[in-house]
């Protein structure tokens, strides 16, 4: 099986469970980090007794846990000892924060309260650009490297204190005498804690998964440490471990490969990677891939921003190289996303057999992404074969079969707008017929461009 986006984990591991060989092309190295995790979870001993290391190392001669609760102190508003906030309230360019919440261990005083002058202070302590600041944008892109400014941009959305705080950590953790294994682990922590750390979620809600690199009008500073203490929890998969490798394949057999790039060069390489090599079971060049299945990538500047600076951060600039030309891009529309779905689909078209299945899954399935997606594949040489939507929960699959590209239509612009408006308006008045009750905006947007990528016009 083929999962030419590797946009979730869950596919793979899924796929493997089912006994399937899986291929799968990611080009964001952190995606590709969780895959691996997912694949081989660790136990929550493990990653506790990781944690206990970092916490017991030392920084001004205390223990690095006390120095970082310090760093997120506030008085009990019941008993005025010094404790842990669990967070502090921000407004948008506001100077100091508005409130602080916390957990008092000794009397059990619970709540969010007006943050005090001694809090401000605190929080002022940390407002001027340092080391860590510079450490942290070295790490992605040096003062030579075009994409620092953008590497800037994409860093403001981070607290001061959430930067001097998550480089304390990193640098202690260099410092550790670890094993490669336990290293994996201590990272899989700091880049939960690292998603935590930054402005982007709104308070008291927080907005739904941003998308864009916009600090949230009234935001929570989340206590780094505590985020690294929970972030123990997020790290449980299911308990059943799976081979992976490196694609091209140069070890024993593997459940899941890796291919570490976009599947355009995943598809360029196929035929040139079929391995005779005896103990390695054959490669699955383009004839023995049964189906393609996958998560449909969905624009998402904050979070491919981020992953640039998440990989420079754990592992280096060279690990961030390939991936942080999306530091440049601010806004992503669904005409650009069609291209850019378009040429994946082409290249997947261009070398795997005629008459294969390709399915792709689709989360938040709103009109714009349904129409970029469809039109995408149409224009690629995929047919589509069958669709589900569940548009109360914006949910969307779809089925698509590779085509012969013989018999593509032929009409001048007028005649097909008028092909368009005739068949998205029929799809959409047999859809109503159908359900005999009022259907959503989504359905109907659905079913039209359905039909137009049936009839090829999509």
């Amino acid at each position: 099986m083929l999962d030419p986006f590797g946009q979730s984990p869950r596919v793979a591991i899924e796929a493997a469970f089912l006994g399937r060989r899986v291929l799968v092309a990611v080009s964001n190295p952190i995606n590709r980090f969780v895959l691996e995790m997912a694949a081989n979870p660790p136990d929550q001993a493990e990653l506790r007794s990781v944690l206990a290391r970092l916490a017991g190392a030392r920084k001004d001669g205390a223990r690095l846990e006390l120095h970082m609760g310090e760093i997120y102190s506030t008085a009990c508003r019941a008993c005025g000892r010094r404790i842990q906030a669990e967070y502090f309230v921000w407004e948008k360019e506001a100077h100091e924060p508005s409130a602080c919440a916390y957990i008092c261990p000794h009397c059990g005083a619970s709540g969010e309260h007006p943050a005090t002058q001694a809090d401000v202070e605190l929080a002022q302590a940390y407002r001027q650009a340092g080391w860590h600041h510079s450490l942290a944008l070295e790490r992605v892109a040096p003062l030579d490297d075009p994409d620092r400014l953008h590497a800037e941009e994409a860093l403001a959305v981070y607290p001061p204190r959430a930067l001097y705080s998550l480089f304390t950590l990193l640098n202690k953790l260099e410092s550790l005498d670890l094993s490669s294994s336990q290293r994996r682990l201590a990272e899989a922590l700091m880049l939960s804690a690292m998603d935590s750390a930054n402005a982007l979620w709104g308070h008291p809600d927080p907005r739904p998964r941003p998308r864009t690199l916009t600090v949230a009008t009234r935001y929570r500073e989340n206590n780094v440490w505590l985020a690294l203490e929970r972030a123990v929890n997020d790290w449980t998969f299911t308990n059943k471990a799976f081979a992976t490798a490196s694609w091209p394949p140069s070890g024993p057999p593997a459940d899941i490969y890796i291919f570490e790039g976009p599947i355009r060069d995943l598809m360029a390489s196929l035929q040139t990677s079929d391995s005779g090599e005896a103990g390695l079971v054959p490669a699955p060049v383009p004839a023995r891939i049964a189906c393609a299945l996958a998560v449909l990538p969905r624009p998402n500047q904050a979070f491919w921003s981020l992953s640039a600076l998440w990989a420079g951060w754990l592992w280096g600039r060279e690990a961030a190289a390939s991936f942080k030309s999306v530091l440049r891009r601010r806004r992503y529309d669904w005409n650009w996303h069609a291209t850019a779905l378009q040429a994946a689909g082409e290249s997947m078209s261009a070398e795997l057999p005629e008459g294969i299945h390709w399915i792709g899954l689709m989360p938040e399935a709103e009109p714009g992404f349904t129409a970029a997606a469809l039109a995408a594949f149409d224009a690629a040489g995929f047919a589509l074969q069958g669709r589900a939507l569940r548009a109360d929960m914006g949910d969307a699959q779809w089925v698509w079969q590779l085509r012969s590209k013989s018999g593509q239509r032929s009409e001048t612009s007028d005649e097909l707008q008028s092909v368009i408006q005739q068949t998205g308006a029929a799809a959409a008045r047999e859809v109503l017929q159908k359900r005999a009750e009022p259907a959503r905006w989504a359905t109907l947007h659905a079913a039209g461009w359905s039909e137009l990528d049936r009839e090829g016009t999509g």
